[in-house]
């Protein structure tokens, strides 16, 4: 017979969201236990993996709260992500060539110039600082993009 009896283990994870942490806390047991659960008795799995798809939802209604406010964070993070069928991406506009080294002499000033451009509305300034670091720091993991 379990320790914790599976409807509690199933409250737990319901009250908190499938944050498997906090369910442990409350039922005082680790978050291994939690997933030895899952693993040994389907109703927990199916729960946990409930639990995620809606916290999945929740943060895609803020993505969406995000966008109907024209958040130019959240204009990109979507296009990115879910504009990449068209286009967007990792590339600077829709149907670019990859880079190439000949656009290092260019990368610094596009970079110079789109900051420019953006003065006067910081929120997006901000964003594409923002996205510029990303990119920057993603150059050091794989060297793909161009840097200066």
């Amino acid at each position: 017979m379990p320790k914790y009896a599976v409807s509690k283990v199933i409250e737990a994870l319901r009250i908190h969201h499938g944050l498997l942490v906090f369910a442990a806390d409350e039922l005082g047991c680790s978050r291994q236990t939690l997933y030895n659960y899952a693993e040994r008795y389907p109703a927990v799995a199916e729960v946990l993996a409930e639990e995620r798809e809606r916290r999945i939802d929740v943060a895609e209604q803020g993505l969406d709260y995000h966008l109907e406010q024209k958040s130019p964070w959240a204009i990109a993070l979507v296009l990115k992500t879910l504009g990449r069928p068209r286009g967007y991406g990792d590339r600077p506009w829709p149907g670019a060539p990859p880079h190439t080294k000949d656009d290092l002499s260019e990368w610094p000033q596009i970079q110079y110039t789109l900051l420019q451009a953006l003065e006067d509305y910081p929120e997006a300034r901000l964003a594409v600082v923002d996205a510029l670091k990303a990119m920057e720091s993603h150059v050091s993991t794989n060297g793909s993009h161009p840097s200066t």
